[in-house]
């Protein structure tokens, strides 16, 4: 409760600092993913914008991610501050770490195939992109889309001379 009386006076001095504290205890005491978000997001931006710390930022929005994954405009952030800081490998971590936290098999397809994605490219982590592909196998056996961008990056890769056996009963299962 005190933090959401002194909130005013930090803004008003321009104190990021106490500012964003304030804001964390504030998030800590909500109980609304929407409220919480809503905070986190101010969060970040105050680092991003105010103390210029773009990990900080980062770390805020993968907060805000573990109460909603699929709202896009975390996500966005996500990818947009990835994408200044070089920072692809921890926003892998991050989905990677929401896969562990969901039940809900369709929520972690998606987890699963955006690190994908970014193994694939800008990472160029090919062995890693495919395991997170057939962990989406393993999840949805018949989903032609996860085989047909497993078979685009073992064509790419000269070195395997065959696709994994699974493809063709993902292939059958998608038909049937």
């Amino acid at each position: 409760r005190i933090s959401l009386i002194m909130e005013p006076l930090y803004v008003e001095r321009g104190d990021a600092d106490r500012l964003v504290d304030a804001l964390n205890v504030q998030v800590e005491e909500r109980v609304d993913p929407d409220e919480r978000i809503e905070l986190l997001h101010r969060i970040a931006l105050l680092h991003e914008q105010q103390r210029q710390d773009v990990a900080s930022a980062f770390r805020a929005y993968a907060r805000a991610l573990a109460d909603d994954v699929g709202r896009e405009d975390t996500l966005e952030n996500l990818y947009r501050l990835a994408e200044e800081a070089d920072g692809y490998e921890e926003l892998v971590t991050v989905f990677e770490e929401q896969v562990e936290e969901q039940v809900d098999p369709d929520v972690r397809r998606e987890l699963l195939r955006r690190a994908a994605a970014i193994y694939i490219e800008p990472l160029v982590d090919l062995e890693c992109a495919t395991e997170r592909l057939h962990a989406v196998l393993d999840l949805f056996p018949a989903d032609l889309e996860t085989v047909e961008e497993l078979e685009a990056i073992y064509r790419a890769v000269s070195s395997l001379s065959k696709p994994p056996a699974d493809w063709n009963r993902a292939r059958t299962l998608s038909l049937e």
